[in-house]
Parts: structure tokens; C-alpha cells; sequence
């Protein structure tokens, strides 16, 4: 219990810090059932080259921390959570289609080479 409670004083104040150090910090707050982790991270990857960035979590959020926060950072940021949330729905409904082209394809080598 005190290591949990430490624990989140620590990351408030590594973010107070990286506030008062940074000018524009901004701290999201992401809901775990909103986005999974490959969603979150897929789109971190992506945010490097528009700002700085840090991700913690705790057992309902995902706590994305960005250095330099704008308009323009919080439109990609969207753009992109919105982006790998279509590729993972995608994913999800073609993974059968996708795994029986595989199939068929290995087989067609197979069978080409055992000839």
C-alpha cells in the first residue's frame, strides 16, 4: 500500500517537474478500454518526431505525458489514435482471410517443391 501510494507521488512529481521545466506539459489520461497498448504505442512511435513524450500507466489509464503540447500535437496525436484503432479493428475482422491466404500459399510451395 505504501509502495502504490509512493509510487503515484513519485509520477505526480516527475510531472510537476517536467512542468515547471518544459513550459507546455501536458498529461493524458487514456482509458484502458478506449485503446489497448498496441494502439497507444503504435501511436507514441509516431508522436517522436512531433514532441517529446512518456507513457505510465496504472490500472485503468494509460498516463501519456508530452513535453511540448499544441494544437497541432494534440491533432496528431488524435489523428494517429484513430488511425491504429481502424488497423486493429481491421486486423481483427481480416486475421482469418489473411491466415487462409497464407495457407494456400504455403501449400502451393510446398506442393511445387515436392514435385
Amino acid at each position: 500500500m505504501v509502495r502504490c501510494v509512493l509510487g503515484k507521488v513519485i509520477k505526480i512529481f516527475e510531472f510537476l517537474l517536467r512542468y515547471f521545466l518544459s513550459g507546455n506539459v501536458m498529461q493524458k489520461n487514456i482509458s484502458k478500454t478506449m485503446y489497448s497498448e498496441w494502439v497507444i504505442r503504435n501511436s507514441l512511435y509516431w508522436m517522436s518526431g512531433v514532441t517529446r513524450w512518456k507513457l505510465d500507466e496504472d490500472d485503468e489509464h494509460w498516463l501519456v505525458s508530452f513535453d511540448d503540447w499544441n494544437d497541432g500535437a494534440e491533432f496528431e496525436f488524435e489523428r494517429l489514435l484513430n488511425d491504429y484503432k481502424l488497423r486493429e479493428k481491421l486486423q481483427a475482422h481480416t486475421g482469418q482471410v489473411r491466415a487462409s491466404i497464407i495457407d494456400n500459399v504455403l501449400r502451393s510451395i510446398d506442393s511445387r517443391l515436392s514435385q
